[in-house]
């Protein structure tokens, strides 16, 4: 891959930059071979989750790429260098680099949204597995639940759960992990349509546009002093924001994969980490080339606007 014709620099560059607000130090033991720094090891692994590669297939692509090259590195690691290292991340780390998008694209939000979805721990096909009668666990899959911008269609916060429970379960936790953005909206399913949630979003200083379970109801049938206040407010809101959570759910699997190669839990929290703070970099590359783009369309019909006076 040419580094220059490509994405992947800028997300390189975008990596690095949220590497020194986090403040991770080059070397993570004072003892170590110091062979690889751990912002190399980083970088190369939001570079094999960016091409969606599993370790071996990694390695030999790196043999033949410029991205050591481009990264300083003297020679390509072995694909357990890499193994070890993420065995090393803590989960509670990873999950706070979720926290530094806001830093780096601000903490005011229009728009918030919450929604759950499932990544698969097995490569086998479904349909083969009911055609030869084996039965499927709910077990075999690992469930996420997001808070993201809408705007920017970009994750905040995440609680990884290996058992499928209630999503207003982890409502509480996501909620504590932004408490520093600033929202106007939160919009999401009947899944989550709890008066504690409503009172809490309210609150806050946002407006709460949750699906509520029974909308045909009229107002004062409807049980809680919240969803009352919304259903009297949300009658015109906009109810087509919440389609946009589906939208990322899909962008990170078609992107990155809906599975996980993962044999251990931990693990595999951490693989689906790095799938989204890979989805985020790769997402705000896209958003500055948009941002750059109607800047120089202004630009040009300015120049065109005062070439039409100077002519007259």
């Amino acid at each position: 891959m040419n580094l220059n014709n490509s994405n992947l620099i800028k997300v390189l560059t975008l990596s690095d930059k949220l590497l020194t607000i986090s403040q991770i130090p080059l070397f993570g033991e004072k003892h170590s071979p110091k062979t690889f720094t751990q912002h190399q090891l980083f970088k190369l692994m939001v570079v094999k989750t960016y091409l969606n590669m599993d370790y071996r297939r990694f390695v030999d692509y790196l043999k033949t790429s410029k991205v050591p090259e481009y990264l300083g590195m003297n020679r390509i690691p072995h694909y357990t260098t890499l193994q070890k290292f993420t065995q090393r991340q803590n989960i509670q780390k990873l999950e706070k680099f979720l926290s530094k998008f806001v830093e780096l694209h601000g903490k005011k939000v229009r728009n918030l949204g919450a929604d759950a979805t499932g990544f698969k721990s097995t490569y086998a096909s479904e349909h083969y597995e009911k055609r030869i009668g084996r039965t499927i666990l709910k077990k075999d899959f690992i469930k996420a639940n997001f808070f993201y911008d809408l705007d920017k269609m970009l994750i905040y916060a995440v609680k990884i759960r290996k058992k499928s429970r209630h999503d207003t379960r982890d409502l509480s936790a996501l909620f504590n992990k932004i408490k520093s953005v600033e929202f106007k909206r939160f919009y999401a399913d009947k899944a989550y349509d709890a008066e504690w949630f409503h009172k809490l979003i309210f609150n806050s200083g946002g407006e709460s546009r949750i699906h509520l379970k029974q909308e045909d109801i009229p107002v004062h049938r409807t049980h809680g002093r919240w969803r009352k206040h919304m259903k009297r407010r949300q009658k015109n809101s906009q109810k087509g924001k919440r389609s946009l959570c589906e939208t990322i759910n899909s962008s990170i699997k078609r992107l990155f994969g809906s599975v996980l190669r993962a044999k251990t839990l931990t693990m595999k929290k951490v693989e689906l980490l790095f799938k989204i703070i890979t989805y985020n970099l790769d997402r705000l590359v896209k958003i500055s080339k948009c941002f750059l783009q109607t800047i120089y369309l202004r630009l040009y019909f300015m120049i065109l606007e005062q070439k039409k006076v100077l002519e007259m």
